[in-house]
């Protein structure tokens, strides 16, 4: 186990985390030391994680939210840091799946997928690394940040990705 030999709280968030997954990622950052931002859809679930939490003698903060809300996503960054201490770690866990075979699924289910397993996703990291970047700039003076090659970077992986998905589908309903 590593733990975290600073005197300033330090927080993680993660999404997803009232998922089997999720979970796994929070017990282990909360193992580690960090103060760590609950974020889901189910409140019972993440509730039960951070009882999980509690148990081994980390905290938490439970944030009920739907990822869709993109607005919230922001919120949700800045009431860690609030109430946590500095962020240092985003998880971006949650996603969503739909079980409708690729050939019969609608624009709006894909629309659907696409704001949760991306435009969700994107909104935390931008959070998360606009907080993460002061602290950076702060403690170590660093300022180089190149946003046109990610932004041409994560376009790119998006066109590849849901290209081979729907190459794999399309073979298996062949």
């Amino acid at each position: 186990m590593t733990t975290i030999e600073n005197s300033t709280p330090r927080a993680a968030l993660v999404t997803g985390a009232g998922g089997a997954l999720g979970r796994a990622i929070a017990l282990r950052l909360g193992q580690d030391g960090y103060r760590v931002g609950l974020v889901g859809r189910d409140r019972t679930n993440l509730e039960e994680t951070a009882q999980l939490l509690t148990d081994i003698g980390g905290e938490s903060l439970v944030i009920e939210l739907d990822l869709r809300d993109t607005p919230a996503i922001e919120a949700a960054v800045e009431r860690v840091e609030r109430e946590l201490g500095e962020l240092h770690v985003l998880v971006n866990n949650a996603a969503i799946y739909p079980a409708t075979p690729v050939l019969d699924i609608t624009l709006d289910e894909y629309e659907d997928v696409v704001r949760v397993n991306q435009i969700a996703y994107f909104a935390g990291a931008q959070a998360a690394a606009r907080r993460m970047v002061e602290t950076v700039v702060a403690e170590k003076g660093f300022t180089s940040v190149q946003p046109d090659a990610l932004l041409r970077e994560l376009r790119r992986a998006g066109c590849l990705e849901r290209t081979m998905a729907c190459a794999h589908a399309y073979a298996d309903q062949a």
